[in-house]
């Protein structure tokens, strides 16, 4: 009787306990998340040539993998532009969903560049930006020959900033505000 009483205990232990693992690579905003995506959904991310001039793509609903130079050209073509990085798992204070940031960057008469941080949860990061006018663009791992979101993000950003009067502090904002090149404001949260 005690044997089957423990039997019958190990099976409804066993029941409730589940233990699911992840690889790191699978982790959103450990990794970008491009290697586990299907092949046909990396058919959509475009990782452009570094000499490409951005300013002139469209929202055609692929996403432009990019240089922090490639954006900063661009930049200084257009008198003020809100550059954002933006991801879509972020639930703090500091991230906006992507309507938002528009209607922002519309009423102050700000052109918007959103830059994606990883890939994961593709489906959601495509319903979001359908309908921004200029592409969602990410971070070109290729060019910076690394996965690892830190570090491309990190890389990325050192580019975009080069030569720019920023505080330590305010390079890890997501609002970057800039008028032909040069960084005017950086937010840390959107102002209301």
């Amino acid at each position: 009787m005690k044997l089957l009483s423990f039997i019958i205990y190990l099976g409804i232990l066993q029941s409730c306990i589940s233990i699911q693992t992840k690889s790191l690579s699978e982790t959103p905003g450990f990794y970008s998340g491009y290697k586990e995506l299907p092949k046909t959904t990396q058919d959509s991310i475009i990782f452009t040539n570094t000499s490409l001039d951005i300013s002139k793509i469209k929202n055609d609903g692929k996403i432009y993998s990019i240089t922090g130079h490639q954006l900063i050209e661009s930049l200084k073509k257009t008198d003020s532009v809100m550059v954002y990085f933006w991801s879509i798992y972020c639930s703090s204070k500091s991230c906006v969903p992507l309507n938002i940031i528009e209607q922002y960057c519309k009423n102050k008469n700000l052109d918007l560049f959103v830059i994606t941080e990883y890939y994961h949860d593709f489906s959601q990061i495509r319903l979001q930006y359908r309908s921004l006018e200029k592409p969602l663009f990410s971070i070109n791992e290729q060019f910076y020959k690394t996965q690892y979101c830190n570090k491309y993000i990190k890389l990325f950003r050192n580019d975009l900033l080069i030569n720019q009067d920023v505080s330590s502090d305010d390079i890890l904002n997501n609002y970057f505000v800039f008028n032909k090149g040069i960084l005017t404001e950086t937010m840390k949260v959107l102002p209301k």
